[in-house]
């Protein structure tokens, strides 16, 4: 092979000397012949001296068998610590390598997702993981996905009963619900009967003996062992005559005496005697005895109850029954054999011509009564005091129920009646529907559809709130901002609180109105409250906010606004900024009304021509063109142009009867004042709202106001 190698080499040296030896270039030599076929590199080698076949010589280009390759012989884990593995190689010369590996833990993934159980409109749900484990939730259903019906809220069903006191025969038992109320009811138990007296003690025969005789009759006298006595004759035989002679006589026969007195029979207390004569014959006579009085059963143990949750019934039987009876809240005595009851609960209220307690066979349809209660208006009979969903009558009874009247303070009022936050979003789909709110709402921070989006959709209907509280919603954007945007209908005995209206962009449009209840009536609004509102709008446009109402011109009647405005003119844009507690800009009614606000005004206050913008700031009403009378003013106002009490501008409107705390802060480039100035404890008075205001006593609460206490006046919606 380092032969055949030394020889290329040479023929490579050969082939490059020849190439680098290069005379002068000459003409062109004509074509040669063609030259004798090369050798192979075989007979190339055979030339060279290699000596062997042509497979031998191939053979002999084969290079010697390399080193042993090292390979892999094994992998094995050698050491775990927590998350950490450690695996050896072991190589197949032997040698071992280590390294480490740091597992992640298993993942713990859902299998499934199953409903598993419903009972009324508790859904039970269980998760299945892939380690094998569950886990439960609950959902209470609410509106059915075909918008078919609503199920009620959550029965109040019973977490434990437990007996917490015993007095004499009676325990008392405390029903604790899963919402947390108690109720409690008493049982009286029997008691054990007492021994019987022992009976007095029976007489029996003390003696017998004969104590008269004549002729032939004797008298026994039986003596008692109590004393008494009784007595019994016998008439004996005598001897007879001797006969004359002659003849001899017959002997007279013996006389008849007492041979035995036993006593032969006993019935009760009733003892019998036998007398028997010399003579066989036998008498009888009875004697009355005093039985021992027998020991007194002892009495019944009395009768404990015991009681048992078996599905939603609360059920009892006493200790030495077997069967459990359903207790139907009444007074624990079960219905009739093959009956279920109805007890009607007027809370307050009078069943006219109605029994309390109804019983009637399970499945039956029966007309609930309809209860009357002075002042209140009947809302419905409810399965419990926290339901929401009437029943409707004729109402089916499948098992024994108690049920509760529902009542709503003042005349009835007929409309759709709200209950959350779905139901309030629908208000905007029938803007002149007549509505009742049912219970507080908390829109959780939602912005809600503007009931009433502006002027050519106004809302013209019935709200009543009944003094419940929608709270915690948000700006939704649009020219009107808030609860209401244009409001040409009625709104009524509503408190908004804890909400947000903020605005800080560029608009499209050149005026803005905020208002906590409505941001622009053209109606009425009455008897309505707003704590805790805060309105923040900065806009390139004119602003008009108002706690209640950005614009009012309508009327706004018997009202407060508690909370914050601040209104800011973005720079380089020339608008009005209006900013106050019940209404920013006022072309109508304001009456009966306190705002104890913090509110700020500022505008961008560049000249244009002869006239400058700037921003408006006052307790009630920053710019009055109407009339505002009987109203209050607490707390401070601050703006860039000018800062009033009760207005900041009063442009031909009537301001009368108005006060404010004589510590309000005013804050401007002017100041504007048109109430009279009071102390605290002045203003505290019930006879200043009773006599300087004129405040309705039925419709204000403010008996107990301390304004150095931050006890303000209160509405009685």
């Amino acid at each position: 092979m380092k032969k055949i190698i030394a020889i290329l080499m040479c023929l490579t040296m050969l082939f490059s000397l020849t190439a680098c030896v290069e005379g002068a270039k000459g003409t062109d030599g004509k074509d040669g012949k063609d030259g004798e076929a090369g050798l192979s590199a075989y007979e190339i080698a055979l030339k060279s001296g290699f000596q062997g076949s042509e497979s031998e010589w191939l053979a002999s280009l084969v290079g010697d068998t390399g080193a042993q390759g090292v390979g892999i012989q094994s992998v094995a884990l050698t050491a775990t610590e927590g998350l950490k593995k450690t695996y050896t190689i072991t190589l197949t010369d032997g040698r071992t390598v280590d390294y480490v590996v740091t597992d992640g833990q298993d993942g713990k993934g859902i299998v499934s997702v199953a409903r598993t159980e419903r009972k009324d409109n508790l859904d039970t749900y269980t998760i299945t993981f892939t380690d094998g484990s569950e886990t439960k939730f609950t959902i209470t259903n609410g509106i059915n996905s075909d918008g078919t019906g609503i199920n009620g809220q959550d029965g109040n069903g019973i977490a434990s009963i437990v007996k917490t006191k015993t007095e004499g025969l009676v325990d008392t038992y405390t029903i604790t619900f899963t919402e947390g109320n108690k109720t409690t009811f008493t049982v009286t138990n029997g008691k054990d009967g007492k021994d019987g007296e022992d009976g007095e003690d029976g007489s029996s025969i003390a003696s017998i003996s004969k104590t008269a005789s004549s002729g032939n009759t004797d008298t026994y006298t039986v003596t008692l062992t109590d004393g008494t006595k009784t007595t019994f004759t016998v008439t004996n035989g005598k001897d007879g005559n001797d006969g004359e002679d002659g003849k001899d006589g017959k002997d007279g026969k013996d006389g008849n005496g007492i041979a035995s007195i036993a006593k032969t029979a006993a019935n009760g207390n009733i003892d019998t005697y036998t007398v028997t004569m010399t003579n066989g014959t036998k008498a009888t006579f009875t004697v009355a005895n005093g039985q021992n009085g027998k020991d007194g059963q002892n009495g019944k143990d009395g009768r404990t109850p015991e009681f048992r949750v078996n599905s939603e019934w609360l059920q009892w039987k006493y200790t030495d029954e077997t069967s459990w009876k359903n207790l139907y809240e009444t007074d624990g005595i079960p219905a009739p054999s093959g009956l279920v009851s109805v007890t009607y609960v007027p809370n307050g209220g009078t069943l006219s011509g109605s029994p309390t307690t109804v019983y009637v066979t399970a499945g039956t349809s029966i007309e609930l009564p309809t209860p009357t209660y002075s002042g209140y208006s009947f809302d419905g009979w409810y399965l419990n005091t926290s339901d929401k969903y009437p029943l409707t009558s004729p109402y089916r009874v499948h098992e024994s129920i108690k049920i509760y009247a529902k009542w709503e303070a003042g005349a009835s009022v007929t409309g759709t009646k709200i209950y959350n936050l779905n139901d309030l979003a629908k208000v905007a789909n029938n803007l002149g529907g007549t509505y009742v709110l049912m219970n507080d709402i908390d829109c959780e921070g939602l912005a809600l559809p503007t009931i009433g989006a502006n002027s050519t959709s106004p809302f013209t209907g019935l709200f009543d709130g009944q003094g419940f509280t929608i709270s915690n919603y948000v700006a939704s954007g649009g020219e009107y901002v808030g609860l209401f945007g244009y409001n040409s209908g009625t709104i009524r005995n509503l408190n908004v609180a804890d909400f947000k209206l903020e605005q800080t962009n560029t608009v499209s449009f050149s005026t803005l109105w905020v208002g906590g209840i409505a941001a622009y009536n053209n109606g009425v609004i009455e008897t309505c409250g707003v704590t805790n509102g805060n309105i923040n709008i900065v806009v390139n446009a004119n602003r008009y906010g108002g706690l209640l109402v950005g614009e009012n011109n309508g009327t706004i009647r018997n009202c407060f606004a508690q909370g914050i405005v601040n209104i800011n003119q973005l720079s380089g844009n020339m608008n009005y900024a209006y900013a106050a507690g019940i209404a920013a800009v006022n072309n109508k009614t304001i009456e009966n009304t306190y705002a104890n606000v913090q509110i700020t005004s500022y505008s961008y206050n560049q000249a244009v021509t002869t006239h400058y913008y700037y921003g408006y700031a006052a307790m009630i009403t920053a710019y009055n063109k109407g009339s505002v009378t009987n109203s209050l003013a607490f707390g401070s106002a601050n703006g860039n142009g000018t800062a009033g009490d009760i207005a900041a501008i009063n442009d031909k409107g009537t301001i009368e009867n108005c006060y404010k705390d004589e510590t309000i802060t005013l804050t401007g480039r002017s100041a504007a004042t048109f109430a009279t100035p009071m102390s605290k404890t002045s203003l505290s008075s019930a006879n200043f709202y009773s006599i300087s205001l004129k405040w309705d006593k039925t419709v204000w609460s403010y008996q107990n106001v301390n304004l150095n206490n931050n006890r303000y006046p209160t509405l009685i919606q």
